[in-house]
């Protein structure tokens, strides 16, 4: 497992230093993502280049499942016996997977008010929920309810100041 080196820091101990550690917290910023820039620019040729290679063999590997496939689809009734839903050949296993059961719905309130006519209401879901939204609309009304507190927290951030380079036709 890789150890995180931790560096001893000083804390600031007036605006102005408080201020030139921002100062220098954007410079670094800037500066990784220089990095990541630069990381990329160096990348992508590479990946590019090992794309382009493997292209014709993606493209034969394709043409190979397919053939494959067309051939077992047609010869089906002949390769399976029984329950049997893979095919064992010298060079390797094909076979078909079914997938698990969903439910798809098309026109849920049509459906719905259809399981109401019928009086299948085993298959509606009722969920009975608290109106979070509610409570921090009208908090003074639940300052009795055991239970239930409204929780709020304060974040520290910081925020270089720095500005983006403008292309025309694009906004950065």
């Amino acid at each position: 497992m890789a150890r995180t080196k931790t560096v001893a820091v000083a804390a600031a101990t007036s605006l102005e230093e408080a201020e030139k550690k921002i100062q220098r917290l954007g410079e670094v910023q800037r500066e990784i993502s220089r990095l990541e820039h630069d990381m990329n620019d160096e990348l992508n040729p590479i990946k590019e280049k090992y794309e382009n290679q493997a292209k014709p063999f993606k493209d034969e590997l394709n043409a190979l499942q397919t053939a494959i496939q067309m051939w077992a689809e047609t010869n089906k009734p002949d390769l399976l016996t029984g329950k049997a839903k893979t095919v064992k050949c010298a060079t390797g296993d094909f076979g078909w997977r079914t997938s698990t059961p969903s439910v798809r719905i098309t026109g849920v309130a049509v459906v719905l008010e259809r399981l109401k006519q019928l009086a299948l209401l085993q298959f509606i879901r009722t969920k009975e929920e608290i109106n979070k939204e509610a409570i921090l609309a009208n908090p003074k009304e639940i300052e009795h309810v055991k239970g239930i507190t409204i929780a709020q927290s304060e974040s520290f951030w910081i925020k270089p100041f720095g500005s983006e380079i403008e292309v025309e036709g694009v906004v950065k």
